[in-house]
């Protein structure tokens, strides 16, 4: 429920703020004589610059969600070629596996054929 909790806070208290002043307006209204054609318009100039304050708030979220979006795409590309790069020294390193095991077989057959000229000498 709390994202970072600071958002969540500055969420809960635009709507208190909304409620406050439409709260404020009905008391205005019901209890004072002014002309209720300038205590709407005050309001309506009073939730106007909330509403902008509240747009502000949410374009600093957005703000802050599309660095951290550029942040891991960049973390992402990063680990993309370091991931490109140990698969050429796995690759790499399986041809030298192969060669040594190819190596280690004609060893095994040259010593072998050794091994039986020797058996054959001694007899």
């Amino acid at each position: 429920m709390f994202h970072d909790g600071y958002y969540t806070y500055v969420d809960i208290s635009f709507i208190f703020l909304y409620f406050f002043e439409q709260f404020f307006l009905l008391i205005i209204l019901s209890t004072t004589g002014y002309d209720p054609r300038t205590v709407v318009g005050l309001f309506a100039l009073a939730i106007i610059t909330t509403a902008s304050l509240q747009n502000r708030a949410y374009q600093s979220r957005i703000d802050a969600i599309n660095e951290e979006v550029v942040d891991q795409d960049s973390i992402i590309q990063m680990m993309d070629e370091d991931n490109k790069e140990f698969q050429e020294v796995i690759e790499n390193l399986e041809n030298k596996l192969e060669k040594s095991s190819i190596e280690i077989k004609y060893l095994r057959s040259e010593l072998f054929k050794e091994a039986k000229k020797n058996l054959k000498k001694k007899r």
